[in-house]
């Protein structure tokens, strides 16, 4: 019989709030081994447990001494996983302490049994410097043992050159392919899409397909993809959850009408199981119609979550109903604010009319508005520069992330295996790095805050500075890089008592008019 599969998720420092969270790719691929018939184990690292393991007094008291003289903008990047890119320069004698922990880490993870394989998650640079410490001692203690690691961020060259003689096999993309991979003999990797192997002699790339926009829906209870972590582990009680009502309305109409629809059932089961009402929905950029929301306020569940949006799907007038639904913060990928990139290079269906007038819409109806931006690509130009600047300008989203364009496969005469990039395409990223700081300092001159994305802005609300999101992001950026356990507890507990509560607890409050007000 199969031994147990554990997967496992191993954030690198400096953690982020992102980190605390439960992730999606775990949950999912938890279920998908689950589903295959293997006994499953999770082992996710990022929890306010293994924050405090990784700062001990001593280095506490350095990293307290390194935050300090942090600059704010620094510490906005700490608090967001929005810039995986720009990874933060720890002190060396802080990074020693750190990947001495990893290594107790990993000889932790698998002392008691011997899984037939570890799956690790990789969403970040960082992660992935964390995990290979993890998984080192992983293949030390346990021989045996296969491992493999799966992640978007493997789509860079340079970083799955650095990964892939370590694992046996590597998956591009948010969910391990746990059937595909456990089913078959290596000799037949090859025919499984986007997987990345060594046979000893030379690296293997699969074909490369799109990744699907959905996975598989959820079938009963969280029990079937949600992963819970025992009560004394500490982590931020926001989940994921796949917007299956915006997926197919055909599919929706073959239901009978008192059959509970999956997303229904997942967000009561996470209501009434999991006590908490904090959701990031998936998948909802894919939706052109405002299902999700009817069904929302057409059930009574009071949910307080956050998305992302597609300006050549979502109109302006579904804001007002998805504000009234619970939602408290949007992702809107722009991706340029030239229309001739946008047609020509990204072939996005959507016109810088489209994109301005759905912010506008988004902020007018009190929803936190991150507008997404590209910048530089290798179409870039000081004319696409400015198109995008004043698209800013008449937008005036609620804050603004500027990622530069990442790598992709074949952009590089050395392919594969160049090491990071080789010389000239670590010239050639440092200077998009450069042009990506120098559009962040015209937004800022805007007074536009920078790098808060909608996952953030919806635990700063739920911490209770809604309105100061740009506070939120600095204070725990703060508490992450200078190893303030204590505070960052404080932090997770006023999230996680919000998470509990419904959303639209004061909704209808009565109006009383303000006799000292101007002009009333």
């Amino acid at each position: 019989m199969a031994g147990p599969v554990l997967i496992a998720r191993v954030p690198g420092t400096p953690f982020t709030l992102d980190d605390l969270r439960h992730d999606y790719g775990v949950s999912e691929t938890a279920r998908a081994a689950f589903e295959f018939g293997r006994l499953v184990n999770v082992s996710d690292l990022g929890t306010l447990e293994t924050f405090d393991l990784l700062y001990p007094a001593a280095i506490r008291q350095k990293a307290l001494a390194w935050a300090s003289l942090a600059p704010s903008s620094i510490l906005r990047q700490g608090a967001s996983n929005m810039a995986p890119d720009l990874e933060i320069a720890l002190p060396q004698s802080i990074r020693r302490a750190h990947a001495a922990a990893y290594e107790i880490v990993g000889d932790r993870m698998v002392a008691r049994v011997e899984p037939e394989c570890v799956i690790f998650r990789v969403s970040s640079s960082k992660d992935l410097s964390a995990t290979m410490i993890v998984a080192a001692r992983v293949r030390a203690v346990r021989p045996r043992t296969r491992v493999f690691a799966f992640g978007r961020i493997f789509e860079e060259e340079g970083l799955l050159a650095r990964a892939v003689k370590l694992f046996d096999a590597i998956a591009l993309g948010d969910i391990f392919p746990v059937a595909e991979i456990l089913s078959t003999e290596p000799r037949h990797w090859s025919l499984v899409p986007n997987l990345a192997y060594h046979d000893g002699a030379r690296l293997t790339l699969t074909g490369l397909k799109p990744f699907a926009s959905h996975s598989l829906p959820p079938t009963t209870g969280p029990e079937k993809f949600l992963y819970t972590l025992p009560a004394e582990y500490s982590k931020i009680n926001v989940f994921d959850v796949l917007a299956l009502e915006s997926r197919d309305e055909s599919e929706l109409s073959m239901r009978r009408s008192n059959e509970p629809l999956p997303t229904m059932s997942t967000l009561r089961s996470i209501a009434d199981q999991l006590n908490s009402r904090a959701i990031h929905f998936r998948g909802m950029e894919h939706s052109d119609d405002a299902t999700l929301e009817r069904r929302l306020l057409a059930s009574g569940l009071s949910v307080n979550f956050s998305c992302a949006l597609d300006p050549a799907r979502a109109a302006k007038n579904r804001m007002g109903l998805m504000a009234a639904a619970g939602c408290a913060a949007v992702d809107v990928d722009l991706s340029s604010g030239s229309q001739r990139l946008l047609d020509t290079y990204y072939h996005r269906e959507f016109t810088i009319t489209d994109a301005e007038r759905l912010m506008r819409a988004s902020k007018f109806s009190g929803i936190f508005t991150t507008a997404h931006v590209t910048y530089p690509c290798t179409q870039d130009d000081y004319h696409t520069e400015d198109e995008t600047l004043r698209l800013i300008r008449r937008a005036n989203p609620s804050s603004v992330v500027v990622t530069p364009e990442p790598p992709k496969f074949g952009s590089g005469a050395k392919g594969l295996l160049a090491q990071e990039f080789g010389p000239f395409r670590r010239h050639l990223r440092s200077r998009a790095l450069r042009q990506a700081a120098a559009l962040k300092e015209k937004i800022r001159e805007l007074n536009i805050p920078l790098d808060i994305d909608a996952a953030t802005a919806q635990l700063a609300g739920l911490a209770g500075f809604r309105g100061r999101e740009a506070e939120f992001t600095e204070l725990t950026g703060l508490q992450l890089l200078a190893g303030d356990t204590t505070g960052l507890a404080e932090t997770i507990e006023r999230i996680n008592a919000a998470a509990a509560r419904p959303a639209r607890i004061s909704a209808f409050r009565p109006f009383t008019a303000d006799g000292n007000a101007v002009a009333n």
